[in-house]
This record gives C-alpha cells, structure tokens and sequence, in this order.
C-alpha cells in the first residue's frame, strides 16, 4: 500500500486472549481468568456451535454461567476475549514509537529507556529534563527502598541519607562536616529553630526555648547522672549517682573556680569558695527596733549535739520546735509533706550580739560597785 513518510512497522503482533474448559454434561458455571464487564464482551462456543448471549450469562466480572449445563467433552468450550489482547508488542529498534493521544493498558518493556514528555525513565532512573515534578495521589506516598538507603543528591552528590537500621529511623547528614538544619516560618519569618553541628560532634543550638513538660526530665552524662526537672510545684537539681557531688563553677577574673560544692556523701554539705553574704541594707527594711531581753532568750535557748536519723551524721546546732516558741522568725517551715522546719543560724548573731551588750552592762555595773 502506498505510504507518505517513515515507512511502516511490519513486526508488530498480537492475539485475542482465549481460554478453553472441559464440559461434563452438568457443570453450569466457570471462572474467567480475565474479567469482563459484561456478556457480550466474550465470544462463547461449545462443541465448535457458537453460542447467543442468551445461554450464558457473566457474573461478577468472573464467573460464567450457562443455562442449560454445556455437553461433556475435552477443550469443547472456548471462550474468545473481544478486546483484550496477551503477549507481548516488538517495536523495531530502528524506529521510535511516538503518541500524541490516547491511552494504553498493560505493560511496556523498553530496554532503551521511555521518553515522556520531558521526563525519561531509563533502567533504575527516571530523569526530568527541565522543570519540577510534582507526585499527585489521592492515597499515601511510599518510598520502599527494601533494607536499602533513600538518598538525596544534587547532580551526582549526595548530602542526605534515610536509613532504616533495625527499625531504627536514622536521618543522616552525607557530606563531612556538613550540618542538620531545621528551619520553618514563625509569624511569617523565615527562622532556623535548630541546627546540629555536625564538625563539632553534633551540638545543637536552638533559636528559642527548650520545653519539658512536668516531671519530664534533662539529663546530663552518659549514665543520666545529673538531672533538672519540675514536677509541677517545684523545681529540682538531682545528682543522681551515689555520692557524685554537685558543683556550680564559675569564671572568676578568667579563673576557673568551684563556687559552692554539695557533698552527696555527707548529706550535702555545702562549702562554700569564699563568704556568704545576705543583703542588709537600711534602705531595704523598715519597722527597724533593738532586740529586747535577747540575755534572758539566748539563756532559753538550748544547744545540742544530736545524730541525723536519715543520714547518721553527728552534728551541733538547735531544735527547731524549741526555737519556734522563743524566736519564731528564726524558724521557716517547707511546704513539703512533714512540714519540715528549718533554723536560720545565721540570723541568730543578732539575738548573740544584743545578749552580750546586756550581760556587758550587767559586768560593768558589778564591777562599778
């Protein structure tokens, strides 16, 4: 046939899908390996007789029905698929396949590669010549890289890797020394809420606060040894291995020193790196008055030596409840579950220094007479 143009593939072939079964005088229905939607679209015949519509009936895409049984006989029933072609399709290599409209059903095998558009698929690659590529689905997106690693590169560099390890999600930062970086808009500003230093050991820096819920805790140490946390009425610095100290160092003039350290094996004596002071300034307090009688309460008060049950440590000091009834300022009780009263030594030199001045008088005027 005359031709305009390319001259015309010769070596394309293909069939009508056909399937045959055995009748035995009473089975009525078969099962299609093909779905069809309707009668008409197969070709029905029993013993070579072609068969009207009218005999059989599909069901349910697969299933073929036949009123009454077809007769008993080996491959005497066929069934011809009307439309739908098996095998496959040779296109020359010599000749490129190209379609501008329409649509094709089934499977294309192209050891060349397949251009769409702008896009090439090509082995274990599918190139975009220019522009973006959007995945539109109505479902969910999965990336199955079956025990492998998804990577993301720039040409032929990659910086990221996901990994899966053990069920473990690892996010992996390829390029030596090159960070994590987590950014996002914050009231219509771009911002860097946290980057992970990956050229010193992972440091991470966050642009704003940091939020652990109550009684969540921030541990410190390969063994979680210190901790800070908040159980919601109070706040907590916790050594928690067994007698490690707790320091607060600071930089003195470029020196560093250990301004308090909290001995953990001695109930947590707390020494101090120079004095301890408290503010007391007049400008500060007013309902300024001399200690009256401070002779006759410091002669009240009582001294002793006692055993600490909770810790067995010997210590020297005062009872509470017995100052409370003498000097109740000098007594504050927690708000814990005891009520556990506390003394404030320091605050008793003033009742010591007013006792003194009143037992120097009396000496003097004895000494007067």
């Amino acid at each position: 046939m005359p031709y305009i143009g390319q001259e015309a593939a010769t070596t394309y072939s293909t069939r009508l899908a056909v399937q045959q079964f055995n009748g035995d005088g009473s089975t009525t229905a078969f099962t299609l390996n093909q779905s069809v939607s309707a009668d008409q679209d197969i070709l029905v015949s029993v013993d070579g007789v072609v068969q009207d519509t009218s005999a059989y009936t599909v069901s349910n895409g697969t299933t073929l029905t036949f009123s009454p049984a077809p007769s008993s006989g080996t491959a005497n029933i066929f069934v011809n698929y009307l439309g739908l072609a098996v095998g496959t399709v040779t296109h020359p290599a010599t000749q490129g396949l190209t379609a501008t409209t329409g649509a094709f059903s089934g499977k294309i095998t192209a050891d060349a590669g397949i251009d769409i558009d702008n896009i090439n698929i090509d082995g274990t690659t599918i190139g975009l010549s220019s522009g973006n590529l959007t995945l539109d689905v109505a479902g969910t997106i999965e990336l199955n890289a079956d025990s492998g690693s998804i990577n993301l590169a720039d040409a032929t560099t990659t910086f990221a890797e996901l990994v899966n390890s053990s069920s473990d999600f690892i996010i992996k930062s390829s390029q030596n020394d090159k960070d994590i970086i987590f950014k996002g808009v914050d009231g219509g500003g771009l911002i860097t809420a946290l980057t992970l230093d990956m050229s010193d050991a992972g440091t991470a820096t966050f642009n704003h606060d940091v939020l652990l819920g109550d009684n969540s805790e921030l541990k410190l140490g390969s063994d979680g040894d210190l901790k800070l946390f908040c159980d919601g009425s109070a706040n907590y610095i916790r050594s928690q291995t067994s007698d490690m100290d707790l320091g607060i160092v600071v930089n003195d003039g470029g020196n560093i020193i250990t301004a308090l350290a909290f001995d953990s094996s001695a109930a947590g004596a707390a020494t101090f790196n120079s004095s301890v002071t408290e503010n007391s300034d007049e400008r500060l307090k007013s309902n300024i008055t001399t200690i009256p009688d401070a002779l006759s309460k410091v002669t009240e008060m009582r001294g002793v030596h006692y055993t600490r049950k909770d810790t067995g440590l010997k210590r020297t000091g005062l009872i509470a409840q017995e100052l409370q009834k003498i000097a109740p300022e000098l007594v504050s009780t927690a708000e814990d579950e005891m009520s556990t009263l506390s003394v404030s030594y320091a605050n008793v030199v003033g009742y010591l220094i007013e006792a003194v001045k009143e037992l120097s008088e009396k000496v003097a005027a004895l000494e007067a007479k």
